[in-house]
């Protein structure tokens, strides 16, 4: 007796989430517009050198909102007040978690992007 397969139409497709941030209107789909206003007011109003951080649990959004950010800063038009350079570094730490030191990798992300700013 031969085994019978299901017909493809009664198989439920599911759909698997990536570990992707939001596209463009990420800040309008998860609520970060008012987060993502403020920190970059933060960011173009205060005298550097200074750390921002974004905590949070894996898949909560952080790069979703660093993305938001990142936009408000580069589409940012300057008043009268002065224009900042803003060169956005994009570091993640969790791939030389085997390195001894940071400090190399970092420096070297910092310097590509200012190549590429």
């Amino acid at each position: 007796m031969s085994e019978q397969r299901p017909r493809q139409d009664a198989i439920e497709q599911i759909r698997i989430l990536l570990d992707e941030p939001v596209g463009d209107d990420g800040d309008a789909q998860l609520g970060f517009e008012d987060y993502a206003d403020v920190l970059a007011g933060v960011i173009l109003g205060s005298d550097s050198p200074f750390t921002v951080g974004v905590f949070g649990d894996w898949g909560t959004g952080k790069t979703t909102l660093m993305r938001c950010i990142e936009r408000r800063l580069l589409d940012h038009v300057p008043g009268t007040g002065r224009a900042p350079v803003i060169v956005p570094v994009w570091f993640e730490a969790w791939r030389y978690e085997r390195e001894e030191d940071l400090i190399a990798p970092l420096l070297g992300e910092i310097a590509d992007a200012l190549v590429r700013g």
